[in-house]
């Protein structure tokens, strides 16, 4: 018996580890990335590239990618050539349309940076190289401005995809009609797609199938969005938990929220994609701690 019951705290631990867990090398590239530390995620990320379990990842590829055009920028050492022959890479990959939506933000810097660069060459007289890298400049991110219209004014590049808001409440109606889409979708550890989804690889994909960039971890999209109290959320709102509003550990998508109380669809360790009552359930109910706004 005693065994026994060393057996089952032991499973039970482990399950509350994988209830929310993330990839956590990945989630540590975008961590480090978005705090500008471009040279130690370059270094991973080359890393992580060798590595036969995500030698087929695409997240390791563009980080290398990023980071190396951030660090050819300023540090001559690096090559903004190869930044651009590992984003191609990239692009090339089947899994790539997701992440661009799900990296939009950085996609985006690297594109004002290279659209800054062909300016800046053509304003000291080199138009030839102010010109290949215009068609390189094309070549990766294409419906781009002419040469004349970017090196005459203001750069013309789009803004990235979670700044547009066209008709809000329709957005949110798509979130909601999106989300119900994957009711019943089996819970994967670190799973970003139809065949299996994490808590926050839920809320990222169905974002991302509306042109909205979250990012991957729950931590990251419970801190880079305006919140809003409990009773004000929305359907197509985020809504976090966990310990404490320091310590989130899982997101959910707010479902309805009126007179049967704050529903939410998400992924559950146990259930896969389903939709919870939050307010009359024992488990969650007590670890909610705020709510997001991203599409307003």
């Amino acid at each position: 018996m005693k065994y026994l019951n060393l057996i089952i705290f032991f499973s039970v631990l482990l399950i509350t580890q994988v209830q929310y867990g993330q990839d956590k090398k990945i989630d540590k590239l975008e961590m480090l990335y978005d705090q500008g530390h471009y040279k130690l995620v370059y270094k991973k990320a080359e890393k992580l590239m060798t590595n036969e379990e995500y030698k087929d990842h695409p997240s390791p590829l563009v980080f290398h990618a990023l980071s190396e055009y951030q660090l050819s920028r300023v540090n001559s050492k690096f090559s903004g050539s190869n930044a651009v022959y590992d984003y191609e890479k990239f692009q090339k990959l089947d899994s790539s349309q997701y992440y661009q939506t799900a990296y939009g933000n950085y996609i985006y810097d690297m594109k004002m940076g290279i659209a800054e660069e062909i300016r800046e060459l053509n304003d000291k007289g080199e138009h030839e190289k102010a010109q290949v890298k215009y068609d390189t400049y094309n070549r990766l991110f294409g419906n781009v401005a002419d040469f004349e219209e970017l090196t005459t004014s203001q750069p013309v590049v789009e803004e990235p995809a979670n700044e547009e808001s066209v008709d809000v409440s329709k957005t949110r109606a798509n979130l909601i009609k999106e989300a119900e889409k994957h009711v019943g979708t089996p819970y994967k550890y670190g799973g970003v797609s139809p065949d299996g989804f994490d808590c926050s690889g839920f809320t990222q994909y169905v974002f991302s199938k509306n042109g909205v960039g979250l990012p991957r971890t729950a931590g990251s999209q419970a801190t880079a969005y305006e919140k809003v109290k409990i009773k004000d959320a929305q359907k197509g709102d985020l809504v976090f938990f966990g310990r404490n509003k320091n310590e989130i550990s899982h997101v959910g998508i707010v479902y309805s929220n009126g007179e049967e109380g704050l529903k939410m669809i998400h992924a559950s360790s146990s259930r896969g994609i389903m939709i919870s009552n939050v307010d009359k359930d024992p488990y969650w109910s007590p670890k909610i701690q705020y709510a997001v706004k991203v599409v307003k």
